[in-house]
Order: C-alpha cells, then structure tokens, then sequence
C-alpha cells in the first residue's frame, strides 16, 4: 500500500483531528481520498490543505468579516452591526474596492445569520455550523513537530500569535501543544530557526500553524472558535460554537 494512503484514522491521528473531521473535510474536498473496498484511503501527499468545492473563497473578504465582527463585538446589538454593513454593501458601487461585492454580500449574509441564531440561543445551529466551516479559509492550515525544549522560544517568537489551545480564551489551553498564526513570509524562517519537522506518518503534531497573509495584532473570539472547529472534536467544537455566540450575540 501506498505509505502516503491512509485509514480514515490514520489520518485523523497524523493530523491531529478526530475521524469525523477527515470524513467532513472528505465531504467538503479538501482531503483527496477514493473509495476502496467500501474505506476511505487519504492522500495527505497531495496536500493537507487542498481546495474546497463549491464557489472559490476569497481570503481578504473572510478577514474583513473577522475584523467586521471584532467591531461589532464592542457594541451590543451584533445582528444590528452586521445588517448595517450588508446594507452598505448592497448599496455600494465602487468598482474599485478589491473584494467583489457578491463575496462580502455573501460574507455578511452569513454573520448576519449566525448572529440571529446566537441572539436567539440557537448557537447550534446550521448557520453557526456554516460560519465556522467558511471561515476555515482565512489561513492554511500546517501541522509540524518540534522538540520539547524549544516549545518555549517558539511561543516567545514575536512572528508568532498564540491561538487555538494556545490561547486562554480558548478554555481548552494544552502545554503540549504550540498553536498560532504566523504570516505566509514569516513561515519559512519561523520553521528553519525552530527546527519545526513535518509530521511522519505515525507522528502527532505538536505544532499547528495557521499561515495568513499576514500576522494579525491579536486572536478574536471568531478566530478562536474557527481554530476549535478544525479540531474536529466534540468538546472543541461545543467550545467553538459557544465563542461564535460569545462574539456575535
């Protein structure tokens, strides 16, 4: 058998996911498997992160919505923020702003949703559910191991934000794990100078970088829950929902 091929838990384990999250991102496209003998075999050597079906995403539109949704934290009345913003969007001409409008049309339609659905209490629902799995575009998703003497200087590199279980907010903190976001220029000299090796087959990561475009200031309770989801776990996503209602009700 092909040693890049593998078990639907086989996977699970070297990306640090749980089953149900290989046999989503099967569903969704981006893992390449086939169907052998009525099992999923995983291809990772294609790519860990490939392209999602359906309408291409554009990053810029899913930051904006995260920055949009960190303004409307600080107001009370989220549903209210984001209807404001579609509104605008709807009404805006400008042919030279670089996100399309149907993309931030579409972007704002789905906080909008999901805000309702936090005000209401309903922070399971379908559209906190599409939310998350939307906003697993804002970055790549890499997964390494490091040594654990050099966990420390990794976390202390100033190229480097804490998230994910890295982060307090987060309520699921794991010394064992490095977690956060790193801007694509960033990355190759963040994994050279920590000597950051890619998972083995039989390997667990133990470093999880979220490569964006660039570095952000600071991990939003939206970010935190879109770290969470991917995951994949029960508990981390019970957490990741509650963030969501936490960031938009």
């Amino acid at each position: 058998m092909n040693m890049s091929r593998l078990s639907v838990p086989e996977a699970a384990a070297r990306l640090g996911v749980s089953p149900a999250r290989v046999r989503q991102r099967i569903a969704d496209g981006s893992l390449v498997a086939e169907k052998i003998g009525g099992r999923w075999l995983v291809d990772l050597s294609v790519s860990q992160v490939g392209q999602r079906r359906g309408r291409p995403v554009k990053v810029d539109v899913v930051w904006e919505a995260i920055s949009l949704a960190d303004q409307a934290s600080r107001h009370q009345g989220a549903a209210a923020v984001f209807s404001e913003a579609l509104f605008s969007a709807f009404s805006h001409q400008d042919d030279a702003i670089e996100s399309s409008l149907s993309s931030r049309r579409r972007a704002l339609q789905r906080l909008t949703e999901a805000a309702r659905a936090a005000r209401m209490g309903d922070d399971e629902s379908e559209a906190v559910a599409s939310l998350l799995a939307w906003l697993g575009n804002r970055a790549e998703r890499r997964l390494y191991r490091v040594a654990d003497r050099d966990f420390r200087p990794l976390l202390e590199d100033a190229r480097l934000i804490p998230s994910g279980v890295s982060h307090p907010r987060s309520g699921m903190q794991d010394p064992r794990v490095v977690e956060g976001y790193v801007a694509a220029d960033d990355l190759d000299g963040l994994v050279d100078d920590h000597w950051l090796d890619p998972i083995g087959v039989d390997q667990k990561p133990n470093v999880i970088l979220h490569v964006a475009p660039a570095r952000p200031n600071e991990v939003s309770a939206l970010m935190l829950a879109a770290d969470l989801a991917e995951q994949g776990g029960p508990r981390e996503m019970r957490r990741a929902h509650e963030l969501v209602a936490e960031a938009l009700a």
